[in-house]
């Protein structure tokens, strides 16, 4: 710890250590030509060091540090202006049976055209407001001079110890890239596990694109005529109310094509990610120049060979560094002398087992924090399936607004057997708003399951794809009838109410309940540890390697 100290006194002095906004990060990322150098702030810490591979495409760094920043705050923003057109319309129609008569257009607008604009607009530009600050080469680091270039480049240990966060933008080369492992290992030794975030970058692609693509979906069936129940008994009225509510086996099939390919994706994304940390070797990485690579596996010696450094240990020579500046000027006289100390460390006989509890902690600890955020190869976070479903709880809310849609709740509660407007506004409420959307949910995770089954079964790309699309399909399919299911008891139980009917409704939602608890809520059973149990991760960080 003592070379970055050094290093980190040095920028200091020479003010090498500055930091940009995520405007100044995104703009250089989309920007065609490289442009003038953003206009940076002297920093003596920073919230977020990006470390990210250069072969991965600029735009997809773009979705994942919007994802990273807004995805919460686009979340919040576009149900609020959902909540806020939802009442501006109560109080303009005089009540919520009274809505349907202020028109369909109205309605699209306000409940669903209104929120995914602001949904996307907050995506994009939500940072616009956020002060946080990051360090990223490719903003921080001078271009026009060559020496303060140099310098900030060796400086760069010094900078990765004194962010509070990590944010790893993983995409295939990552973890081959020597420069990102070694920013990396100067990480551990200096911060908690749970301060690295690993952001794969399937996660904002597949958000972005399928909350859009539900969106489309969604909003060219408003426009289908009202259900054409048969009322005379609960079981015409649960097979007319089934027909209605499944979808058509050609209607699955289109949508499963794009599902299929994403499934394929992110399978083979996710567990790549997972094997290459599980097979995770320092000696392996590639590094561009030879004399970095001797550089930076003499530093991650000289850090593992010794007792984990502290962050508040870091902080505080830092902070004495700033009353005392002629001491810092006394410990680094100059760049070269920091170098010349850090290739100078000796190598050991123990070389190899110094090497190996850096790459025991990626293969365990480091490993296990990323399963429990984002889950293995077939799963997909619960937060994730949630947002991108947001699309069916304001078409839902449509539906519901719209009376089906015949724009006279009172016509459309007579023709379908209910008793009072009231009691079918809240069926149709329980319908559209609770049981559509959690059984809707629920297709991801499985469409992945069955999409592993297939890629063990079927050879070939062309094959996978047919089959992945085809077993695709009828999950979608399969989940559909369950929904439909669920949505023609719950209807039945209101109109012709009795014991039998409720307790198989009731049969039905507690194994929905079963079937969301085994999907998103129980425990991995891989021995990954909990986001906030700091007791057991440090247990688990001592048995890699010394803190």
């Amino acid at each position: 710890m003592e070379v970055i100290l050094k290093q980190a006194a040095f920028a200091k002095q020479k003010g090498l250590f500055k930091a940009g906004l995520a405007g100044d990060v995104l703009w250089n990322l989309i920007s065609p030509t490289k442009g003038k150098q953003p206009l940076l702030t002297e920093v003596s810490s920073v919230d977020f060091f990006v470390s990210h591979s250069w072969s991965c495409p600029s735009w997809m760094k773009v979705l994942a540090i919007c994802y990273h920043l807004n995805l919460d705050l686009a979340i919040a923003l576009s149900s609020l202006a959902c909540f806020l057109g939802l009442l501006a319309l109560r109080i303009y129609a005089g009540s919520l049976s009274r809505v349907a008569s202020v028109g369909e257009g109205w309605l699209y607008g306000t409940l669903m055209c209104s929120p995914m604009a602001v949904f996307l607009l907050t995506f994009f530009l939500g940072h616009l407001r956020n002060g946080q600050t990051f360090w990223f080469d490719r903003v921080c680091i001078s271009e026009g001079n060559q020496i303060e270039k140099a310098d900030t480049i060796r400086a760069i240990p010094a900078f990765v110890c004194h962010s509070k966060q990590m944010l790893v933008l993983w995409d295939e080369t990552y973890l081959e890239r020597l420069w990102c492992n070694y920013e990396m290992a100067v990480f551990a030794q200096t911060s908690a596990t749970h301060e690295t975030i690993f952001l794969p970058m399937w996660a904002p692609l597949w958000t972005l694109s399928t909350i859009i693509a539900i969106f489309l979906l969604v909003f060219s069936y408003l426009d289908t005529l009202p259900p054409h129940l048969d009322i005379d008994s609960d079981v015409s009225l649960f097979f007319s109310w089934f027909k209605c509510a499944n979808v058509p086996f050609d209607a699955c099939a289109m949508a499963a094509i794009p599902m299929s390919w994403f499934c394929f994706h992110k399978l083979h994304g996710h567990e790549l990610m997972l094997d290459q940390m599980s097979t995770f070797d320092l000696m392996k990485a590639k590094c561009t120049l030879e004399t970095d690579r001797l550089a930076m596996e003499r530093s991650v010696l000289k850090l593992f060979d010794r007792p984990r450094g502290q962050k508040s240990e870091v902080g505080r020579s830092a902070k004495s560094e700033e009353d005392a500046e002629g001491r810092s000027v006394e410990m680094v006289p100059s760049t070269r002398t920091a170098l010349d100390e850090l290739d100078m460390v000796p190598l050991r006989s123990e070389r190899c087992t110094i090497l190996e509890r850096f790459n025991s902690y990626v293969r365990g600890p480091l490993r296990d924090h990323v399963v429990n955020l984002m889950g293995k190869e077939i799963d997909v976070p619960l937060k994730l399936c949630l947002t991108v479903a947001l699309p069916n709880w304001w078409c839902g809310l449509v539906t519901v607004l719209s009376c089906d849609p015949r724009s006279d709740c009172e016509l459309s509660a007579s023709m379908e057997g209910y008793r009072s407007v009231s009691e079918y506004m809240l069926t149709n409420a329980g319908l559209n708003l609770v049981i559509s959307p959690l059984m809707g949910i629920l297709y991801f995770p499985l469409a992945l399951r069955t999409t592993r089954l297939v890629a063990g079964l079927v050879r070939g790309p062309v094959g996978r794809m047919v089959a992945g699309s085809l077993a695709a399909a009828l999950m979608l399919n399969l989940v559909n009838s369950l929904q439909a299911v669920g949505m023609a008891s719950l209807a039945v139980l209101v109109v012709y109410p009795s014991w039998w009917i409720f307790s198989s409704f009731m049969a039905g939602v507690a194994a929905l309940a079963l079937l969301l608890w085994h999907t998103f809520l129980r425990s991995t059973g891989d021995g990954s540890f909990a986001e906030d149990d700091n007791e057991s991760e440090s247990e688990v960080l001592s048995d890699t390697f010394p803190i």
